[in-house]
């Protein structure tokens, strides 16, 4: 499981690279037309200025358009925050 500790104020991106193995023309195929994805998920816990402790479960996908340049879009399920 890969963890960072990362600060990130306001305004500031984080951007994962996370390799992908080299597909077949199949698998390739299949994600550009939409019937299958590249997932990731993750958990993001923070604690604001006032010492809240927050999380966010992160769930994303790849396919389709997305898939050339690797563009991910968050998932209708899995992403909530507390």
């Amino acid at each position: 499981m890969r963890r960072g500790v990362e600060p990130l104020p306001p305004g500031r991106e984080s951007i994962q690279r996370l390799p992908i193995s080299i597909l077949s023309d199949w698998e390739e195929n299949e994600l550009r037309n939409g019937r299958a994805a590249v997932y990731a998920w993750g958990l993001i816990s923070y604690a604001d200025i006032f010492g809240g402790i927050h999380h966010t479960h992160v769930r994303l996908a790849c396919e389709g358009e997305g898939l050339a340049a690797g563009l991910m879009h968050a998932c209708e399920e899995g992403n909530t925050a507390t």
